[in-house]
This record gives C-alpha cells, structure tokens and sequence, in this order.
C-alpha cells in the first residue's frame, strides 16, 4: 500500500512539532531534556519501521492497531502514514503535539481519551495492541492486561517496550537522569526524585521490572510470547554461553511480544 505522505516530510515535520512541544514541558537546561529529546526523536523513526514488520505478520489485509499510552503520537503517526493501518493513539489526555501533526500532515490517526484500565472498543476489535514505554506506568498491570488482551483478534499481538531494570542500575534511569535510582526500592525512588528534584511536577512511575517474566505472567490467554533483543537469538542453545544469553535475555530485553491463542 502507498505512503500518505512521504517519510522524509513526515520526519521533518514530526521533529518541529515534537521538540518544540517538549521545550514547553521541560526546559532546555533541565537534566532531564536531553533523554526526553532523544527519546521523542526516536518515535517516528520506530512507527516508521513497525510499519513493514506488521505487514511480514499480517499480509494482505488492512491492520487496527491500537496505540495504548500513546503520548506525543509519533509511533502512531509513522504506522498511520501507511494507507493500509487504520491507528488509534489511546492516552489520557489529548496530547498537543499529536494534535498539531495530525492537523500539519493529515494522516489520519484517531485520537481517544480514555484510561488503560476500561479501553473503549469491543472484542477482538485489534491486529495489534502498542504498549510503548507505558506499562511501567500502570499501577494495576494486571487490569489493564487484561483489557489489552480482550481488544486482540486470535493470533494478534501485544507489543511491549519498557526499560528493563537491570539495564539502569548504575546508569542514569530513563525518566529522571538520576545515576543509581533504580538500586533503590519503589518507594524510595519516589521519594529521592520529589525531596531533591522539585522541577519534577508529577512522579508517575509505579514500577520498573526485574524480568520479562514479570511483565508476561499478567497477560492473561496468551499464547506464544516473544523476548527480543538487539543481539540475535542463538536459536537452541548448543552451549553454555549460549544458555546463558537465553537465561540473560530475561533480564536484559528491547521489546516484548505477547500473542493472543
């Protein structure tokens, strides 16, 4: 199926609307902005490339995804600019920047306000159910799990992406920029970022995982599950070294995949 636009244009016009909403968020000397910055860079880029993997798992026929928490819409945006995806970015409140590309480049993504919890769309209604740098978000996993799965078509998928914890321990976490946060419990991680960082207006991270196990136990009907990682899968290990990276792939994932049976 065509492009809407062409990719180059839609790049360039994503990163205007996107870097100058961010400034209006936080500023330009704040520790935090230049993850942020990267970060909001990098979605486009990422539904970009989504959009030929979707076709490889679901060819020849039109696709619903549903973009769960879908913040500035970028992912959204860059999976919608093929004509053949019908996009839904889901969060709780209407994102400005969202709102000003789709008005700038006319791709039409539906934008819904709701919660995570209570999705407002029937059964098997989705191919795909995006839940990008989110789920570590969600105070009640399970629940909104739950909905997730209920949205998918037999042999859909849920895909996840959220930092895995073992990543950022003596690194600088992915929200804040604080080296060292996540050696400290949940609590104590609230407590350090609200006493020593008041730029930060609202701490709304509720967990960060361990495993990957953690993640997919909470994910109920699921089938096969996928844990993917920048490094390539040995296939059956032949090895130890290589039933080590399978065990390791637990702790250290990019992107989680569950399916529905």
């Amino acid at each position: 199926m065509p492009l809407r636009i062409d990719n180059e244009t839609l790049r360039d016009t994503y990163r205007e609307i996107a870097l100058r909403n961010l400034e209006l968020e936080i500023p330009v000397d704040d520790r935090r902005y230049e993850f942020n910055r990267l970060f909001a860079l990098d979605r486009v880029k990422e539904g970009i490339e989504l959009v030929p993997h979707f076709e490889g798992k679901y060819p020849d026929r039109p696709l619903v995804i549903i973009d769960v928490g879908a913040g500035n819409g970028g992912v959204a945006i860059g999976l919608a600019n093929e004509q053949r995806n019908l996009v839904v970015a889901l969060d709780l409140v209407p994102n400005p920047a969202l709102i000003e590309l789709r008005r700038s480049t006319g791709i039409p993504v539906r934008q819904v306000v709701a919660s995570a919890f209570e999705l407002p769309f029937r059964d098997g209604k989705a191919d795909v159910v995006l839940c990008l740098e989110t789920v570590e978000h969600l105070e009640r996993l399970p629940h909104a799990a739950a909905e997730m799965m209920r949205l998918l078509i037999p042999g859909g998928q849920v895909m996840i992406t959220t930092p895995a914890r073992s990543r950022f321990l003596l690194e600088p976490d992915p929200h804040f920029a604080i080296r060292g946060l996540l050696l400290l419990p949940d609590r104590l991680q609230k407590f350090v970022v609200q006493r020593w960082y008041p730029r930060v207006k609202h701490y709304d991270v509720h967990h960060i995982f361990w495993t990957a196990w953690g993640i997919i136990r909470a994910f109920p009907g699921r089938g096969r599950t996928e844990t993917l990682v920048g490094i390539p899968w040995p296939g059956r290990p032949r090895n130890l070294r290589e039933i080590l990276w399978k065990l390791l792939r637990r702790f250290l994932w990019d992107r989680i995949v569950i399916y529905r049976k």
